[in-house]
This record gives C-alpha cells, sequence and structure tokens, in this order.
C-alpha cells in the first residue's frame, strides 16, 4: 500500500511541474486512475471472504429455522390425524328421521382415512333397520384456532345393505379439545346434519 501511494505523489509531482508537456500530464493521469481502480478491487477482495461467511451463515441459520419450524407442522399434524383414530358415536338426520350413527376410523395420513359407517335404530325412531358401509376420506388441518380443521368422509362399499337404502358422504368440522365432530350429511335426499363424539380410542 506504502508503495502504492509512493507511485501517485511521485505522479502529482511531475504533473504539476512545468516542464510536464501534454501528453505526458495525460499519461500521468491514466496511471493515477489505474492506480485508484487496481486499489478499489484489492481492498474489496479483502473483505469479500468476511460478507460471503456472514451471507453463508444467514442462509443456514435460515434454514435451519424452516426446517424446525416444518418439523414442528409435520408432528403437529401427525397427533391430529392420530387423534382421529378410534369410535366416534351420535346420530344423524335423513329422510327415516333421526338414526343412531357409528363411525370407526383408522387414519394413517391427511389423505389416506378409512373409516366404516354404522347406522341402526335410534330410541325415538324403532323401525329403522342396521346397515353398514366403508368409506375413504381427507383431512384439511389448517392450524387456526378460528377455523376448524374439517373431515370429509365419502361412502365408497356397501357392508351390510338394508332394502331401499343409499350411502351417503360427510363433511364435518372436528373439535380436538371437546372430542366433538359436527357437519351435514350430503349427497342424500332428504338428509341434513350429523353429530358424533369420540368413545374410543383404538
Amino acid at each position: 500500500m506504502n508503495y502504492i501511494l509512493s507511485i501517485v505523489s511521485k505522479c502529482l509531482v511531475l504533473f504539476k511541474s512545468e516542464i510536464a508537456t501534454k501528453d505526458v500530464k495525460k499519461t500521468y493521469i491514466n496511471t493515477i486512475k489505474l492506480i485508484i481502480l487496481t486499489t478499489t478491487a484489492l481492498l474489496s477482495s479483502s473483505y469479500l471472504p468476511n460478507s460471503v461467511a456472514v451471507i453463508a451463515e444467514d442462509s443456514q441459520d435460515k434454514t435451519q429455522t424452516f426446517a424446525d419450524h416444518q418439523s414442528k407442522q409435520l408432528s403437529k399434524s401427525a397427533s391430529q390425524v392420530a387423534f382421529l383414530n378410534g369410535t366416534w358415536q351420535g346420530t344423524y338426520l335423513c329422510a327415516q328421521g333421526l338414526t343412531n350413527l357409528k363411525l370407526v376410523i383408522a387414519a394413517k395420513s391427511t389423505t389416506d382415512i378409512d373409516a366404516v359407517f354404522l347406522f341402526s335404530a335410534h330410541a325415538s325412531n324403532p323401525t329403522v333397520p342396521s346397515g353398514s358401509f366403508r368409506m375413504k376420506g381427507i383431512y384439511t388441518i389448517f392450524n387456526s384456532p378460528e377455523i376448524p380443521n374439517t373431515l370429509e368422509l365419502k361412502a365408497s362399499s356397501w357392508i351390510s345393505r338394508p332394502s331401499g337404502y343409499i350411502t351417503v358422504d360427510l363433511q364435518g368440522n372436528v373439535s380436538p379439545s371437546d372430542k366433538k365432530m359436527v357437519g351435514n350429511v350430503l349427497n342424500a335426499p332428504g338428509c341434513s346434519k350429523f353429530d358424533v363424539v369420540k368413545v374410543q380410542d383404538p
């Protein structure tokens, strides 16, 4: 650095000299510009490794934070899916009247859910026959206290079918805090609501 400053100083002295011609002065100016550009490049490169190290460290921290967040979210989702597993009991309302409902759910993931829909006579409606069918479902997790998680179950095949009965689909809001699921009975005329509570773990 001292050597570079010495050259610049000599160029300036000669530049101010009365004996320096116009062409010589131009040469000195170009020399000084070149020295300045070279010095700037050298100074910049000396700081580059530290800058790269800081950027790399910051990127690594952000990647780790994201990975930790994803891991926690996956763990939380897995526990919420596992909560569905077991037996749920309650009632649903369709054209035949109020009917007992039992749902037996086996959930492996949010998109891989098996269930069995079992219905039977309610005390207030004793003429309803018993029957059952299989269902497939998906579980939508919102991770928000304002928006309840939603379970959608679609009928797939009969296990025991009473004469004249058709399958139904379900869409319900799940409340883990009070182990309850409430929602709509879909794709069947005269059907409206269902309401079940979890009574047994698998």
